[in-house]
């Protein structure tokens, strides 16, 4: 039985390990793909992104969090993740 439960720890930890580099390769992308976008100006004539690296990197990761499903990425974790941050 302690094999059993062992065994049972050790898939977790691999699921977990799997989730957070899905998130991390996911808001990676994400965070290139930003600098692909531009958002127009008052005066028309330049366009310059009007968010912070770090809205954008923590919005990314928001968005790859989402993609996951509840049994991948608990909503425990998102919320606690969320606390942290604020």
């Amino acid at each position: 039985k302690l094999c059993h439960h062992t065994g049972n720890v050790n898939q977790q930890q691999q699921d977990y390990q799997l989730s957070l580099h899905v998130i991390h390769e996911l808001a990676r992308y994400l965070c290139e793909l930003s600098v692909c976008l531009t958002f127009p100006t008052a005066d028309s004539t330049s366009s310059t992104s009007t968010k912070r690296p770090s809205e954008i990197a923590y919005g990314s990761v928001l968005v790859a969090m989402e993609v996951l499903t509840p049994n991948a990425l608990p909503f425990e974790v998102r919320e606690e993740f969320c606390r942290s941050i604020y």
